[in-house]
């Protein structure tokens, strides 16, 4: 009977888990965000810290996240091919930095426990929904 109530109990904690772990992850996300954004410009807190740390619990998958993240990536762009040599050669290390970070981020998402899990690889059928091998 005690190994019943045990996997009722189990099971009950684990669906609950799922409903609220999403919203605190993007609760947690936005706090760690603004403490980023004020980190900036106080100088007692770590923005850069806090901003990266939001921004891994919000997720890249955030519409006002991606939007922001094309934005920067435009402005570097924009940046790169100035016409000063001294701006355009600054532009392109920002943007090599930009993407290198961008790149390390998407291999560490991969491997963390807070990410989603992998997609199923895309299977293509024939007419006759039969699966192509």
């Amino acid at each position: 009977m005690s190994e019943r109530r045990s996997s009722v109990y189990a099971r009950t904690v684990l669906s609950l888990r799922r409903l609220v772990w999403p919203v605190v992850r993007q609760v947690l996300g936005w706090l760690f965000i603004i403490l980023g954004v004020l980190g900036l410009v106080l100088p007692v807190l770590q923005g850069v810290l806090f901003l990266v740390i939001g921004v891994a619990l919000v997720g890249r998958r955030n519409w006002l996240i991606r939007r922001s993240a094309v934005a920067i990536k435009r402005g570097l762009r924009r940046w790169a091919h100035a016409r000063q040599p001294l701006i355009a050669r600054a532009g392109q290390v920002a943007l090599r930095a930009q993407h290198e970070c961008s790149r390390q981020s998407r291999r560490l998402a991969a491997r963390t426990w807070f990410s989603a899990p992998p997609a199923e690889p895309h299977r293509r059928y024939s007419y006759r929904g039969e699966p192509n091998e």
